[in-house]
């Protein structure tokens, strides 16, 4: 119950005055409801008069504030919705002092605890509630200040006269004023900070092309009859409008999100089965433009088609049930379509080319139907827990006995959510292993609850506290998926989003090109907060450039009949610059100082799997083993380059092993009827030795490396004492 309500409250701490008012009560609120669980198990409760009177004042002074506020708005849903959620925060505070009472009374009271847990609910939700209301009351009363400046960016082009440029100024100004310092006020409020930095940014823009948008009218009205100078001015008037238009449209979409999407979502956006999924999408549409329209050549179509492949395999190994098979097929059959295609050349028919590309179009349009319904997400351990924990909420739900299919399902819930747990280890895997634990204890208490006739009230908080603990567990587990998503690879998702816009025709929507943006620079600062310092303001010299890079854009494709050279040039640069931030935190990743913590990560990973796995019983499982240690071959390489010589020649032949060793599994799981469970057992002994002696190495070879230059700059700081006599006889001697 604590982890669950406490976690809800503080996902609605999106601001600093929602998070200074509701923090204090959220924790006065968990002792409250720590003293009730310690109350179910027999203890006696104590004198809570002075913790229930800290929560009823804040939550008093909070109710008074709320009430004056509804009576000077003017917003009908908060004046409509309001009632309710202060009579709510009432009776729950009513149940609070009630409980005092009762528990003072009698500290094993029954009824007394059950209203302690009952106010203590009510008071969470319902001081969060009102929290909700005003902030996004206040919200609304921005966004329609926003749409109303919006709506008068366009008058310009009815202005004719320099008197009715004065009058539209003076119409503007206040308005765009109060706007701009109102979404400045609420940028510095958020907490998330990729949203107030939007906020930030795209005011500034308004206020850039505010004297800019007025000098494009005044220019328009003093051309006068010059054909040419009216036109220029009017394109520029246009262009400055589109410009203030797009910002004001990204200020009201950020305003508009309630809660970060970035990270809560990073699992749904930036698994590596959710990104194999968005590039076979990518691909097939790619191939139906090819077969359809003939916008590629063959070579580069057959190309496109040997992607797609290689993407549809990943996601069809790692896609469990009928769907996964369906994949399969559909994949085995393009490869024989693309084979004939090949072996064609250009030396076959028309008609037979035509035949064949027909079957290749069907075929991909039906792999783009299904994978398009294909939820990947549930393939994956925490997938997997999310399912079976709605099956087990849903029995909570409706109290059904806990038996037969119930449990069954918790018990595949418990052994799937320890497998989880023991591949993190640490800190993650004891809190997942400790409400594996705590859902132990409370189902017990459910079977013996069920053998009592009556006793509604304890088989209810029975099933109140499961549904808490449930919710603990899945969020557990999804954390624990989320932390083995390397920085590179969400980097790497926003860069390709934002190069498929920047292929898209020139006339694209400007407000999808500033969400593109937006999604890079968000996973380009979470990604660089691993980093080095160094690394860091590489990364941030390089979204300037990716910024500077599509405004160049931007400013192309809006200017009047652009050349297709130019928009080329324009698009490459663009490119250029999203490819080489991805590439370089890519790097850092594979190279920089977390190399060896990536390495052992991953071999701590695979190991734990192999060892709570039997070979090929999760193809989940198999393709998060196998991803893996591509990962850790791919890191190790990199470090064998980077330090050529006998290391880097020993690191090479070291990750030939373990990708022999990975093949060799493949073979066992390919041949279950041509192996022996010995053999099955040495070839998993074999990737894990391999693995670990590549751990070792690789380890040594980068903390020489640091010992390296830590000599290196000591030797420096020597020669300059002994140059210079800086620092003191007592410094250089050190």
């Amino acid at each position: 119950f604590i982890q669950s309500n406490l976690r809800f409250i503080m996902s609605a701490f999106h601001t600093k005055t929602i998070a200074s008012v509701l923090e204090p009560v959220a924790q006065q609120v968990s002792h409250l409801v720590v003293l009730y669980e310690a109350g179910q198990q027999g203890q006696a409760m104590p004198d809570l008069g002075e913790n229930i009177t800290v929560v009823l004042t804040c939550v008093s002074n909070l109710a008074s504030v709320a009430e004056q506020t509804a009576l000077q708005s003017n917003d009908a849903t908060f004046i409509r919705d309001f009632p309710s959620a202060l009579a709510a925060v009432n009776s729950s505070s009513q149940a609070l002092s009630e409980a005092v009472l009762e528990l003072k009374t009698d500290p094993y009271s029954s009824q007394g605890r059950r209203k302690l847990i009952t106010g203590a609910k009510g008071i969470l939700t319902g001081t969060c509630d009102l929290l909700l209301m005003y902030d996004e009351s206040e919200v609304r009363k921005i966004v329609k200040n926003c749409e109303a400046v919006k709506s008068y960016f366009p008058v310009c082009l009815e202005v004719g006269t320099l008197e009715d440029l004065s009058f539209y100024i003076k119409n503007l100004t206040p308005g765009l004023t109060q706007v701009c310092k109102a979404v400045q006020n609420r940028a510095e409020e958020l907490l998330h900070k990729p949203y107030a930095d939007i906020l930030r940014r795209e005011t500034d823009q308004l206020k850039k092309f505010a004297p800019m948008l007025i000098g494009a009218s005044k220019s328009l009205i003093n051309a006068g009859g010059n054909e040419d100078l009216a036109n220029a001015a009017h394109q520029n008037l246009d262009t400055t409008i589109e410009k203030m238009t797009a910002s004001m449209k990204e200020i009201i979409r950020v305003l508009l999100l309630k809660d970060p999407d970035y990270g809560k979502k990073i699992i749904a956006d930036f698994h590596p089965l959710a990104l194999a999924k968005d590039a076979v999408m990518a691909d097939c549409k790619r191939l139906e433009d090819w077969l359809k329209v003939g916008n590629l050549s063959d070579h580069d179509g057959l190309k496109c088609a040997a992607e797609l492949l290689n993407a549809a395999k990943e996601l069809a190994s790692g896609v469990s049930g009928p769907e996964g098979e369906q994949i399969g097929e559909i994949v085995k059959a393009i490869c024989d379509i693309v084979g004939d295609l090949n072996n064609l050349g250009e030396n076959g028919s028309e008609a037979d080319k035509a035949a064949l590309k027909k079957a290749l179009l069907d075929q991909v349009e039906k792999l783009d139907s299904i994978v398009q319904k294909t939820d990947v997400l549930a393939s994956t351990p925490s997938g997997a827990v999310s399912r079976r924990v709605e099956d087990a909420k849903r029995w909570a739900t409706h109290g059904d006995p806990l038996t037969g299919d119930a449990k069954a399902n918790f018990a595949d819930l418990l052994t799937t959510s320890r497998a989880v747990a023991k591949a993190n280890g640490g800190k993650e895997g004891a809190m997942i292993e400790d409400s594996c634990n705590k859902l132990e204890e409370l189902l017990d208490e459910a079977s013996k609850l069920e053998l009592e006739i009556g006793n509604t009230k304890g088989k209810a908080d029975n099933r109140a506290r499961i549904l808490a603990w449930l919710d603990q567990l899945d969020n557990q587990v999804k954390m624990a998926d989320e932390k083995h998503i390397l920085p590179s690879e969400v980097v790497r998702a926003g860069v390709n989003q934002l190069a498929e816009w920047a292929k898209d025709s020139p006339a694209v929507d400007d407000a999808n090109a500033h969400h593109a943006y937006n999604k890079v620079v968000e996973a380009s600062k979470a990604a660089s907060e691993g980093l080095s310092k160094a690394e860091r303001e590489q990364v941030d010299t390089l979204l300037a450039d990716v910024n500077e890079a599509m405004e160049a854009y931007q400013a192309v494709i809006r200017s009047p009949n652009p050349s297709q050279a130019i928009v080329k040039k324009s698009q490459a640069a663009l490119l250029q610059a999203v490819n080489k931030l991805g590439s370089v935190l890519e790097k850092a990743d594979m190279t920089g100082d977390n190399a060896a913590e990536n390495v052992t990560t991953g071999v701590e990973r695979i190991c734990d799997l192999l060892d709570a796995h039997k070979v090929g019983e999760n193809p989940a499982v198999e393709a998060s083993i196998r991803s893996t240690v591509d990962k850790v071959a791919n890191i190790g390489r990199a470090v064998a380059n980077h330090n050529p010589g006998p290391d880097g020649d020993e690191i090479n032949s070291l990750c030939d092993n373990v990708k022999t060793y990975l093949a060799q599994r493949q073979w066992v799981i390919n041949n279950p009827d041509k192996v022996t469970p010995d053999m099955v057992a040495q070839n998993t002994k074999n990737l894990k030795n391999a693995l670990r002696v590549l751990e070792d190495k690789i380890t040594a070879v980068e903390q020489d490396r640091d010992e390296g230059t830590e000599l290196v700059s000591a030797v420096g700081a020597a020669q300059h004492w002994a140059t210079t006599g800086k620092g003191g006889d007592a410094e250089g001697t050190a």
